[in-house]
């Protein structure tokens, strides 16, 4: 997918040259998009392990619902970009080797980490599964569009799902 722009420095002239984040990306992917349209316009990108971020994290991002939230609607965005990256076709292909993926790695990383106690390495691995149940039910809406699709993109909203998260934990925080 590329990096997230949670931590990117961008000179003015991509942007010129790319264009800007896409905002009518509903459900999420935008940076994903920008960087990929970055890297097709052949601009050299650098990445750098080493360097030090400090992020102010809202509670409500450290709780469960919105981990799921947030890893169904990566899933999405996922299945959604590599269709229009390998075509409809491969879709199919893909959403199963993602599904085996989940059931021979994710499954047994999360059921060690539940027997073992291991409260965050647990979630981590039901943050992947979420993913590949979001890439799954995103590839169907993709695939069987008039049955699945306009349920399953309103579900994905990212913007209206952000919208309700935060009211969400407004209300309880009043």
């Amino acid at each position: 997918l590329g990096p997230g722009t949670n931590n990117v420095m961008i000179t003015r002239h991509v942007f010129e040259t790319v264009g800007l984040f896409d905002e009518s990306i509903l459900d999420g992917g935008e940076d994903a998009d920008l960087y990929r349209r970055i890297r097709n316009a052949g601009f050299e990108c650098w990445f750098t392990p080493s360097a030090v971020v400090h992020h102010i994290i809202p509670p409500e991002r450290l709780d469960d619902s919105y981990m799921r939230w947030t890893s169904l609607r990566q899933g999405g965005h996922v299945a959604f970009r590599e269709r229009l990256d390998w075509g409809l076709p491969m879709l199919p292909l893909v959403a199963a080797a993602r599904a085996g993926q989940a059931t021979v790695s994710y499954w047994p990383k999360y059921l060690a980490a539940r027997l073992a106690g291991n409260r965050e390495e647990a979630l981590g691995a039901r943050c992947l599964l979420w993913r590949s149940q979001g890439y799954l039910q995103g590839a169907l809406a993709q695939l069987l569009p008039k049955a699945l699709g306009e349920r399953l993109q309103s579900a994905m909203n990212f913007r209206r799902g952000r919208q309700q998260l935060m009211r969400t934990s407004e209300a309880g925080g009043t």
